[in-house]
């Protein structure tokens, strides 16, 4: 382990379309790009 936390930016998800992912669970998501500054 190096200390690292996988994070989901998932300010770009729009609901309703078709995306080549949806949101992971099992990752921390990040609702906008300032939302890192709350994990780290």
């Amino acid at each position: 382990m190096v200390g690292m936390k996988a994070v989901q930016a998932a300010w770009y998800l729009k609901e309703g379309t078709m995306q080549p992912s949806k949101r992971k669970p099992e990752f921390i998501q990040l609702e906008t790009p300032l939302d890192i500054l709350n994990i780290i």
